[in-house]
């Protein structure tokens, strides 16, 4: 193949040149030869059309051509329009006649009009190509009609599935002729077109019952196998894509009769081939490509489709399926554009293909066969470059992986170059010059046409081997980001920064943001908008606090500073290069590590040494407690494009910013989705851009094959007949499907919706079975597109729990689903996992391979690591330093130095002194003599001698690097709140949903457990196998050789050692500066200008490796028929996703996902997209109100295309909510109706009502110190109606959930009801946390009551909506209405509940054992509940000072006085001590101590009582004592005021105090008992 691969040079003969335009392929026969040249002459088409000129050397036979020969030929076209013949073939077999078109009602056939070709059809007519006899045309086509059939099934496979029609189709033999016959296509449908066929086409056999007939025709194919086909038996087969004018089938395989009525089997689709058909398909084209047979190749197309669209395709048919694409007949034929773009597009391929790739480095694979390599590298090579050149590097670039196999060639190359020390035959081993030749010069083209490429080391010098460490060419200093004002510029998102810019941060500058609009003008802009906004959305709280920070007003609750910060060092780590930096301790201790939000894995951190006006960003790798505790370390990980930032030296202290408002991990990787996109990549563009759009069908879907089975769909009505299984689902639905389903209308109606149009939006109003129809609309695409589609079903949802519950379903009906994401709470879908699929399928040969190749590969690095940081570290010259500084002669005139000294010495000692002298020069001595023995050891002593100091490090130590200070840095400790840092973690709902948990699996393959990792670890060497390998950096960097020398002054400063011939005639100063300027290059150049390019080189390392595991992963997601994500997951595996290249997604909760989100998982290649929410629920949340207000950000692309006019279909009856609850959103929800089932709900047991709305006037809780708030009056009223409803109503704490707007109030009831036995197992949480959820009853909890009559997230339509419609048979909110009456909502809604009686300022309880009672307060109720009330006070005054705790003064009751807050002071102290018992287990001690130092003790009788685990009173040698649960006890004053307030306080009553201590038989009224 020539060398410039884009022309690739003008084929054999002159038919066909490089402007030549193919129209048609066609026979004839050779009429006449030119007199004056006998090497041209005319050919007579068969089809009766003008003779055609042709050149001898155009025919590809080896034959001599004369007058009268038949021939094929190539109809070509030049620019000035004459036509001529190329390609052309002497003798070919005739080609198959135009078939006649069938008709139900046959008409007379007029003379010359074309005729049936099978027996009996009437008069015969011409076989040349038409069908028609000589001179007659064609009829013209009606403008408008389309084409015909087998010209749209032409390709089959992918070509047909991109237009709908199927790629494997049924024919019956009707007709044989010898060695060739005709099929008519079974499809149900007049006027289907016969095809042609040939006995040498058919390739298989699935028949049982083989035919014994003299009339049929013998088949025998490969294997030896030999069987009959028959007039009457049934074909699967493919049209061939050879020649678009004729129909002729491919691939013929002899089916059971009637097989063609099994779905599994239907038209809609093509079989799969086994492991066995795929091995003869691929050594057939083998055969064909060697043999240069290119017309044979594009016939099996149809094949080679099924062969890279077959699950058992691997990297071992990879191979094979190269060397048929990079054969140069393949290369050099133009109508093989399908067979490329079939390569390009099929996912087991291009799982494979990087994985065949990197396998390429493993030395058993070298050893196994390098020519072999260097041939499939060489053809992997010429394949790329053959696609590129067929569609455009843009288009590839995002497919292939240019990038591994440019890296790959590199690294073999530099290895051999490191061998030879040279380049050619001998010095590259085996491998071929002439391959290596054509490799790099295809690697300079890449280079030069994309960026992904640098060729640089084809023109390196190649390194030798005496170095310990490889070097790299000398770098600068690598920095993670230059954000200068050429970066503010940017206009377009592909070339913003997705991390801050430190102007952004510092200066005024503020990126320019558009409007989410509800059009666009084109796709780029529609992406930019999007990227803009959602990147807008994180970096202004990061930017705003950042500011904070340097005016002095940042407040604990927003960002949280950590200085002193230290880099300590390097870690090689299976995710990449992390960097491991140290606390200061004042920021580290008394933190509740396992509990708190701080320094959560994927946290956003900055850090900067210079009060901010240099940044660097990185993301939180790995948070250990105990690494914390004791060390005070963590790992991060740079968030820029560079691992390696050379300003994170050792020795620097830094200040680290972390900001709480935002979950960095949440946005980073939709935006790289989002940057990476380009304008071709976003599917569907006039429905998502524009107003009105036309609806469409899916392109899967056409009216040639609409048929759809609903058997599993449909649920029949008892009573009624059964509905139809089978619908056109593209015409109109019969009426009995209405009418014999137990659908509601517009159920029925959003499913054909949804199958019916590429853009499908369904809203579900609340209760109306969202996910029910979701579910059926997934059952139905399955059920139908199994072989439509060449990938999964992808379907998203908002949460994990959403997920998780669609997933159950879809379950239940099809066990071939992937759940991808670590967060699964459902023990069904956790062995779904992808890690635990993947676990159980066995590695591919090629993989094995590849990882050990590339494990190998990284252990070589890190042992170069080890030596770069071990020659950063040290502070000595060591003996390979000196070995490496200085040549041959020179170090042995420095040895010869040394042994003239030492026998000067010698010859300087007495007598005595010789004879006991043990050294190693005497006279004899030789230099050669001293080299042999030389070792570290020696050297040591030769160093001494030469600088003549004991210690060389003295020589070194005025060059120790300075301690640089980070700006701010001053190690002061600040105040913070309790409430900022001990944040408790109580569930997963509190723990924001998108953080998804490191692996850290070992490989099980070594069998290495955690410990050895563990270990590996902690070590400071270089760590081989799997563990995580870390360097640790002991010193900052030392000055370089320019910035040492300009320190220095006289000849010092000037002197150049290299010019130095005898080392020992220097005076001692001067020795010492060339040991310090040695010290120095090995410092940078064997160890600190290193470290760049190895962290890059181990980051990118770690990137093949994780590569690998996802080809493995893709592979068994291609096996699944469903795989599910979170919207989260599917932008933090967009890779994944983007490799899978789903058809189908199906997003549920869609009105709640940002539309980035959505975006994101898109893909040129979908075709349908479903989208299931309800926009009047809940919005996206944003981070920035701001943007939501006046950037419209929250709008959803579920709204938004709703809002453009886009067909959609709302759900209208709901299934959920008694009838009084749906009343409240009729504002919302005008046409919802109520089912008939909602009507027959039981009314709530022990209370008068089924709804109400008990309002108050007691004011929230006024807590400066929190974003969210909190009111203690209603936390206790919903805690003790919970309790009621549970011991008097009799219902299960699973049918009760209590909901509030504010996570404040959720902490402070979940804490009431935990203290409880009764309640602990009820729910609670935020209202935004349980849509989609329902249950019996919903107690809400409105919190807002304030002077300001300011109602905050009570405003929110969208969330009073879920609020108010989770509940099924009783629903309670507490609140206070007159707050409420401003706002048009709420209005409506409390009008409603006055109208009902439903609303009041005390609920009506109904109790057979405590009667009638109108309740107004949670002591009330508490204390009439006789389980509850003996330790209902002491919950709500514990609860209520552990919600303050941290501040340092407890909410203070009024009336309780001066006394009270002196036990409250005592009480803080408990407090903080018992939350330390329950974390620590330390709080008992603590206990008893403050109870001895507070109530001067108590006596021994009282330790001997038996107390149980309730709160008591007792009397002991005339004093009185209170306990808590666990039996400690508390003594109460003499003055009867204090005892009597705090037992008041306890017990919920309002009473006097008086002046003496309460008597025994007043302890009961008080709500507390004694106990013995």
């Amino acid at each position: 193949m020539a060398t410039d691969w884009v022309s690739k040079g003008r084929p054999k003969g002159k038919g066909k040149g490089f402007d030549d335009k193919f129209l048609r392929t066609e026979q004839g026969k050779i009429v006449s030869f030119l007199a004056r040249n006998a090497n041209s002459g005319f050919i007579t088409p068969d089809n009766g059309q003008a003779d055609v000129f042709f050149d001898i050397s155009d025919i590809v036979d080896q034959g001599n051509a004369v007058v009268g020969d038949r021939v094929e030929y190539d109809l070509m076209e030049r620019r000035n329009g004459k036509c001529h013949a190329g390609r052309i073939k002497l003798n070919p077999p005739p080609l198959p006649p135009t078939p006649v078109v069938r008709k139900s009602n046959p008409r007379p056939v007029e003379d010359g009009g074309p005729r049936s070709l099978r027996p009996g059809g009437g008069v015969k007519t011409s076989l040349r190509p038409g069908g028609l006899r000589p001179g007659t045309k064609p009829a013209a086509k009606p403008q408008g009609e389309r084409l015909p059939q087998h010209q749209e099934l032409i390709g089959g496979g992918a070509a047909a599935a991109a237009a709908g029609i199927p790629g494997r189709l049924f024919g019956k033999v009707v007709s044989l002729k010898g060695t060739f016959g005709f099929l008519q296509p079974i499809d149900g449908k007049d006027g289907t077109s016969d095809v042609f066929f040939r006995g040498s086409d058919v390739v298989g056999c699935r028949a049982s019952s083989n035919s014994s007939s003299d009339v049929g025709m013998p088949i025998t194919v490969a294997g030896g196998r030999v069987f009959q086909l028959d007039v009457g038996d049934e074909l699967s087969y493919v049209i061939s894509p050879a020649n678009p004018a004729k129909a002729m089938a491919v691939q013929c395989i002899k089916e059971e009769p009637g097989a063609w009525r099994d779905p599994a089997n239907s038209v809609v689709g093509e079989r799969k081939m086994d492991s066995l058909q795929v091995r003869d398909t691929l050594t057939r084209l083998q055969t064909f490509a060697e043999n240069g047979m290119v017309d044979e190749i594009l016939q099996e197309q149809a094949q080679y489709e099924m062969v890279l669209r077959s699950p058992d395709f691997n990297p071992s048919h990879l191979q094979r399926v190269v060397e048929v694409l990079s054969a140069e007949p393949m290369m050099d034929e133009t109508r093989a554009d399908s067979m490329y773009r079939v390569f390009a597009d099929s996912t087991p391929a291009q799982s494979s293909l990087r994985t065949s790739i990197l396998q390429l480095t493993a030395e058993t694979a070298e050893a196994a066969g390098p020519k072999r390599n260097a041939v499939y590298l060489r053809n992997l090579f010429r394949v790329f470059l053959e696609l590129i050149s067929r569609f455009g590097l843009r288009d590839m670039e995002t497919v292939l992986p240019i990038k591994e196999i440019v890296e790959v060639f590199q690294h073999l190359w530099e290895d051999q170059s490191r061998r030879s020390r040279g380049y050619g035959a001998a010095s590259m081993g085996q491998w071929d010059p002439a391959v290596m030749d054509e490799i790099a010069s295809s690697v300079r083209f890449l280079a030069e046409k994309s960026k992904l490429v640098d060729a640089s080391f084809l023109t390196a010098k190649p390194t030798g081997g005496a170095s310990r460490v490889a070097r790299p060419p000398k770098a600068k200093p690598q920095f993670q980001e230059n954000p200068d004002l050429e970066v503010l510029e940017a206009h377009r998102y592909e070339n913003m920064p997705i991390l801050p810019t430190a102007e952004e941060v510092l200066g005024a500058s503020r990126f320019h943001l558009d409007e989410n609009q509800r059009t666009f003008k084109d796709v780029s802009d529609y992406i930019h908008t999007h990227f803009m906004l959602l990147r807008e959305d994180y970096v202004e709280p990061i930017r705003d606090g950042i500011r904070d920070y340097l005016a002095g007003r940042q407040a604990p609750k927003d960002l949280h500073v950590y200085k002193d910060t230290k880099v300590c060092g390097l870690i090689s780590a299976r995710d990449g290069l992390v960097y491991r930096i140290q606390l200061a301790k004042a920021y580290v201790k008394g933190i509740h590590w396992e509990s708190s939000r701080r320094l959560m894995y994927g946290s956003l951190v900055c850090l900067s040494n210079d009060d901010f006006a240099s940044i660097i960003w990185a993301v939180v790798y790995r948070r250990d407690e105990d690494m914390l505790s004791v060390n005070h370390q963590i790992d991060i990980e740079l968030a820029g494009t560079s691992p390696y930032d050379d300003r994170l030296r050792p020795g620097t202290s830094f200040v680290m910013l972390e900001n709480i408002q935002i979950y960095f991990e949440a946005y980073r990787h939709v935006l790289s989705a989002l940057k990476a996109m380009r304008f071709y990549d976003v599917p569907l563009q006039k429905t998502l851009l524009t107003l009105a759009p036309k609806p469409s069908p899916p392109a899967f879907v056409d009216q040639s094959n609409d048929m759809w089975s609903f058997s599993n769909v449909w649920t029949s009505t008892p009573g009624k007949p059964p509905p139809p299984s089978q619908i056109a689902i593209l015409q109109p639905w019969p009426e009995e499907t209405r009418k014999n389903v137990d659908f509601d209308p517009s159920q029925l109606q959003a499913l054909q919706h949804a199958l019916t149009n590429h853009m499908a939006l369904i809203q579900g109003p609340p209760g109306t079975g969202k996910t029910f129809i979701g579910l059926k609309i997934v059952r139905a695409l399955l059920d139908n597109t199994a072989n439509r589609r060449s990938s999964p079903i992808l379907v998203v949802c908002y949460t994990n729990h959403a997920l998780d519950q669609f997933l159950e379903g879809i379950h239940s009906f099809c066990e071939d689903i992937v759940r991808i994401g670590s967060r699964s709470r459902s023990d069904v879908i956790k062995e779904k996992n992808i890690k635990e699929l993947v676990r159980n399928v066995k590695p591919s040969r090629e993989y094995y391979q590849a990882r050990r190749a590339l494990l190998e590969r990284r252990d070589k690095l890190r042992e170069n690591m080890y030596n770069a940081v071990h020659n950063i570290n040290k502070r000595q010259v060591e003996l390979d330093d000196v070995w490496n500084l200085l040549e041959a002669d020179a170090f042995s005139r420095f040895v010869e130095g040394w042994v003239k000294l030492q026998k000067r010495r010698f010859e300087a000692m007495e007598d005595g002194e010789k004879a006991a002298y043990r050294g190693l020069v005497r006279r004899k001595t030789t230099v050669e003599d001293i080299e042999e023995k030389m070792d570290p050891e020696l050297w040591r002593t030769i160093e001494k001698d030469w600088l003549e100091v004991e210690n060389p490090m003295h020589a070194v130590s005025m060059m120790e690097p300075d301690r640089q200070s980070g700006g701010r840095a001053s190690l002061k400790a600040e105040a913070y709140d309790l409430d900022s840092w001990e944040e408790l973690v109580d569930e997963e709902e509190e723990i924001m949903e998108l953080v998804e948990q490191r692996d850290r699996v070992s490989y099980v393959e070594t069998g290495e457990d955690v410990e050895a990792e563990s270990a590996a670890e902690k070590s400071t060497g270089p760590v081989t196998g799997f563990g995580d390998a870390y360097f640790e950096l002991k010193t900052g960097w030392l000055p370089t050789v320019e910035e040492h020398c300009e320190k220095l002054k006289g000849d010092l400063k000037t002197l150049e050692w290299r010019e130095i011939t005898d080392f020992w005639l220097l005076d001692v100063a001067t020795r010492r500066e060339v040991y310090r300027r040695w010290l120095l290059e090995v410092h940078h150049e064997n160890g600190h200008e290193l470290l760049p390019e190895l962290c890059r080189q181990l980051a990118r390392n770690a990137e093949n490796l994780q590569s690998l595991e996802r080809d493995r992963q893709l592979a068994v997601l291609l096996g699944c028929q469903v795989v599910g994500m979170t919207t989260t997951a599917v932008a933090k595996f967009q890779y994944l996703v983007k490799e899978l290249r789903p058809e189908i997604v199906v997003v549920e909760e869609a009105a709640e996902v940002l539309e980035a989100h959505i975006l994101a998982a898109l893909h040129k290649h979908t075709q349908q997209v479903i989208l299931i929410g309800d926009h009047q629920q809940l919005r996206p949340s944003t981070a920035v109100y701001r943007l939501a207000q006046k950037y419209h950000l929250d709008v959803s692309m579920f709204e938004r295309l709703i809002a453009n006019g886009l067909p959609h279909v709302t759900l209208s009856h709901q299934r959920r909510m008694r009838p009084a609850i749906s009343c409240l959103i009729k504002p919302l929800y005008p046409e919802l109706e109520n089912h008939e089932k909602v009507y027959e709900y039981p009314d709530v047991n022990g209370v008068g009502q089924n709804v109400f709305f008990l309002s108050h006037r007691e004011l929230e809780d006024d807590d400066g110190e929190s974003h969210s708030k909190s009111n203690t009056h209603e936390a206790e009223l919903v805690w003790s109606l919970a309790a009621y409803l549970i011991h008097v109503a009799k219902y299960e704490p699973a049918q009760i959930t209590v909901l509030s707007p504010y996570l404040g109030q959720v902490r402070m009831i979940r804490n009431m009801l935990r203290k409880q036995a009764l309640t602990e197992d009820v729910k609670c949480t935020a209202v935004d946390n349980f849509q989609g959820e329902e249950n019996d009853i919903i107690l809400v909890s409105l919190v807002r009551s304030n002077s300001r009559r300011q109602i905050g997230f009570l405003a929110v339509e969208n969330r009073v909506c879920v609020a108010l419609t989770r509940a099924k048979i009783g629903m309670y909110i507490v609140g206070n209405s007159d707050m409420l009456t401003r706002n048009s909502l709420w209005s409506n809604i409390l009008s409603q509940l006055r109208k009902a009686r439903q609303i009041g300022d005390a609920l009506p309880l109904l109790s057979e054992e405590l009667g009638d009672i109108q309740m107004k307060s949670g002591r009330q109720l508490a204390s009439l509940i006789p389980s509850v009330s003996e330790n209902a006070a002491e919950s709500f005054f514990s609860t209520r000072m552990q919600d303050q705790e941290g501040s340092g003064v407890h909410a203070r009751a009024a009336g309780f006085g001066a006394a009270l807050d002196e036990l409250n002071s005592g009480r803080s102290r408990w407090d903080q001590s018992w939350q330390s018992d329950q974390r620590g287990g330390r709080g008992a001690d603590d206990l008893e101590r403050w109870g001895r130092r507070g109530s001067g003790g108590y006596g021994n009788d009282r330790r001997d009582e038996r107390w149980d685990q309730q709160d008591w009173y007792g009397k002991d040698r005339g004093r009185t004592y209170i306990g808590r649960e666990g039996g400690k006890a508390e003594e109460l004053p003499e003055k009867g005021s204090l005892a009597e307030a705090v037992l008041a306080r306890r017990s919920g009553l309002t009473a006097t105090p008086s002046q003496k201590v309460p008597t025994a038989e007043e302890f009961p009224a008080l709500g507390l008992a004694k106990k013995k």
